[in-house]
């Protein structure tokens, strides 16, 4: 009997995409742990294409023109959105169907609501899904999805693993700062900006105006071009005095190679998880963050308590404090027999 196959829905992933989305390295280490399941997985794509080595995948069209070949008994939607009547085949073929959302869609969905309403994309396609996933930093969309979908919504295992970040390697024991400050937030939502990383860097300098450091702020060609913003940021005495690098997007890999010696400053609303800080922390880069459930490992910050804010990222700049505590890089580990049981259940 052939194994056993799942089909990710994830759209096209290469190598030269593998940085630019979550949802790329999500699928594929996704991907990763259910063949360590003992599954046989592909990836869906909608359109011919060139796909990241190593990886199986194929288009709806393939498998119809050779069903015999695959013994289906999962399909999960991840990065790709298709059309009910595909599940509705799958799910006559005896395969169960979920749709993933590894997206703080509630939030999406009411910004595009009520401030791009000319803006139409296939967010959620509705019909013939048995199950409704969702990380756990998201649990909150839970009602809103399961009302949506009328399908009952629950929490999965959140994973994360260093395996795309095999060119670089761990500065734990070597790090030196260069004084250095990095914001790395997308600015393309509420949920992930440079403003409160800014702030903080400019409570800092005005404590220290001797010190010699850049703010090196990464996505800032829509921040550039809102006046709101640019208002701000002039005011700043980090702006007055040329402290201040403006640059478009780069992968943490580019960020890494350029800055080894920086400290980096994440702010994250409704987001609490995030691929860059579990990264910087594996690279031993020190890494300030609002994730509290990871408050034990890095350097945790409140927006509601700024003086010590303020004061935490004094004493990582200068070398007083360090914090090499990696338990959450095991937590969230595929290969951690807790989570391979979790998802075993949930596939069973």
């Amino acid at each position: 009997m052939p194994k056993r196959d799942i089909f990710l829905a994830t759209g096209v992933i290469t190598e030269a995409t593998l940085f630019q989305n979550g949802l790329h390295q999500n699928s594929l280490l996704l991907y990763d742990l259910f063949e360590r399941l003992g599954y046989r997985c592909h990836c869906l794509v909608d359109i011919s294409c060139e796909f990241i080595q190593s990886y199986r995948y194929l288009q709806p069209e393939d498998y119809l023109r050779q069903e015999d070949a695959y013994r289906v008994v999962f399909y999960i939607e991840i990065g790709l959105s298709l059309d009910s009547a595909w599940r509705a085949y799958l799910q006559k073929k005896g395969c169960k169907t979920a749709k993933l959302y590894l997206g703080n869609v509630l939030n999406i969905d009411t910004e595009t609501v009520c401030m791009t309403p000319g803006l139409f994309f296939h967010h959620h396609n509705i019909g013939h899904f048995d199950y409704i996933w969702t990380s756990p930093h998201y649990k909150v969309n839970c009602a809103w999805l399961a009302g949506l979908h009328g399908v009952p919504c629950s929490v999965v295992p959140y994973i994360w693993s260093p395996k795309f970040l095999s060119s670089l390697s761990p500065l734990v024991a070597s790090f030196k700062s260069s004084g250095d400050i990095v914001i790395a937030e997308p600015n393309i939502s509420f949920q992930k900006t440079a403003l409160v990383p800014l702030l903080l860097a400019e409570a800092y300098y005005r404590m220290h105006p001797g010190w010699k450091g850049r703010v090196y702020i990464q996505n800032s060609e829509r921040l550039l071009v809102t006046p709101f913003w640019n208002r701000i940021v002039e005011s700043l005495s980090l702006y007055l005095d040329g402290r201040i690098v403006f640059s478009g997007r780069k992968s943490i890999l580019e960020l890494v190679q350029e800055h080894s010696g920086a400290v980096f400053i994440c702010h994250q609303l409704t987001n609490e998880y995030n691929y860059m800080i579990l990264e910087l922390l594996y690279l031993g880069i020190p890494v300030l963050h609002t994730s509290k459930s990871w408050s034990d490992s890095g350097y945790f910050y409140s927006v509601d308590q700024w003086t010590d804010a303020v004061q935490t990222l004094e004493e990582v700049i200068e070398g007083k404090r360090d914090n090499h505590n990696l338990d959450i890089l095991w937590m969230v580990s595929p290969e951690n027999p807790v989570i391979q049981e979790d998802w075993a259940k949930l596939l069973a």
